[in-house]
């Protein structure tokens, strides 16, 4: 993006028609991976530059950042619908999109550079673009919860108290079995806020989190990949 690019993201679980198809619906030219997903990525990425994290050629690439002009309206990524009514379909969000999330009329959130993002959701996910530019637009550190903690309620209430999150984002099924295991021994944690959104909202079943952590506001949030994550 520094570079004046937009990026895609591509979960390597897909199915290989599905990788094969959004590379060509984008005319992609460059694809990062892992060490892990090189081999898949030279069978199905053809003609396309392949960059390995990790490997020792990119450390030793120049780092100068690049001198780009870019514009409010340049694209800043691409997510694709599940496809479950046919077709992926291919979301263009601008930076100007992504900005709107967090810079407005009004600002709604006391966010600031000491705070401590969770990066709970998939990058295939369009919410991951409000944990991961909430945190780099406001200059503040991003944690990233790794799958098999993600899956795991206990684990990663103990992740919450350990580095001291500040902000995170939760679908309503998945926060009820986490404040089961937090509210079963209650124990001082340093979240500010906690975002709803993908699904209905039962307030009632807050009740008792409320009155346990009175100063970590509950907002319920809502919107589509179409308008760049939340519209109200």
């Amino acid at each position: 993006m520094k570079a004046g690019g937009a990026y895609v993201p591509i979960d390597p679980a897909y199915p290989n028609e599905r990788i094969v198809y959004i590379l060509n619906d984008t005319n992609c030219k460059v694809a990062l991976t892992d060490q892990a997903n090189h081999q898949l990525m030279q069978t199905l990425a053809h003609g396309i530059s392949l960059v390995v994290v990790g490997d020792e050629q990119v450390w030793e690439m120049e780092f100068t950042a690049p001198v780009v002009d870019l514009a409010a309206n340049n694209l800043a990524y691409v997510i694709y619908t599940s496809g479950s009514t046919g077709t992926p379909k291919g979301v263009m969000v601008t930076h100007q999109n992504v900005l709107r999330l967090f810079f407005n009329d009004t600002n709604l959130f006391n966010f600031g550079a000491n705070d401590v993002w969770a990066f709970f959701h998939s990058f295939c996910f369009d919410v991951s673009v409000w944990e991961m530019f909430g945190c780099l637009l406001f200059g503040s550190k991003l944690v990233i919860v790794p799958k098999q903690v993600a899956q795991n309620a206990s684990v990663f209430g103990k992740m919450l108290v350990d580095d001291q999150i500040t902000m995170l984002h939760q679908t309503p099924s998945a926060f009820n079995i986490l404040q089961l295991h937090l509210l079963a021994t209650p124990t001082p944690l340093a979240l500010k806020y906690i975002i709803f959104a993908g699904e209905a909202l039962n307030p009632k079943q807050l009740n008792t989190w409320k009155q346990t952590y009175p100063a970590c506001k509950l907002v319920n949030m809502y919107g589509i990949t179409e308008v760049g994550v939340y519209n109200t």
